[in-house]
């Protein structure tokens, strides 16, 4: 038996992905979070699956925990909302040390339009505490203008974290 090329099988993932049935995608989902793919792959891969609703949010922490610093950052500019909440998390889990304007980038989100990316960025404020003293403001405005109640319930959380 010769050897198999894998770029065949990651061809095949991809073609699932982009044309496959829901099954079928999410079968191709299921594989690549098991392969050991070069972090600028996997992270294609997230970003095609979240934006076609193939990755639920909390699926996609084993890839999100795998990716480079600097692949997470990029995806925080992504055009898709999944994508970013997705990143936020991520990048929020490296801290201030290993991102520095951490705190910065974190508040700037909390008026993305999508829901979970702001929620994200709650809770990577809320788990800086005290460090994310600079982002009050924005939090303080987001947890009595937010138009979702449960991300107004969010801001109020990490306000209450930060200034222990």
């Amino acid at each position: 038996m010769g050897a198999r090329d894998p770029s065949r099988g990651i061809d095949a993932l991809q073609k699932l992905y982009s044309r496959g049935s829901t099954d079928d995608r999410t079968a191709a989902d299921h594989a690549v979070s098991r392969l050991r793919l070069p972090p600028e792959q996997e992270l294609g891969f997230l970003r095609q699956g979240l934006r076609e609703d193939i990755v639920g949010l909390g699926g996609a922490d084993s890839v999100r925990a795998a990716l480079p610093l600097p692949l997470l950052a990029e995806a925080l500019h992504d055009t898709s909302g999944r994508v970013r909440s997705c990143a936020v998390l991520g990048v929020a889990r490296a801290g201030p040390a290993r991102y520095p304007g951490l705190v910065d980038t974190l508040a700037r989100l909390l008026s993305d339009p999508y829901i979970y990316t702001r929620g994200g960025a709650c809770e990577g404020l809320r788990r800086l505490g005290h460090r994310a003293a600079s982002a009050i403001p924005a939090l303080e405005t987001m947890a009595a203008q937010d138009p979702a109640f449960r991300i107004r319930e969010q801001a109020r959380r990490a306000l209450l974290e930060i200034r222990r």
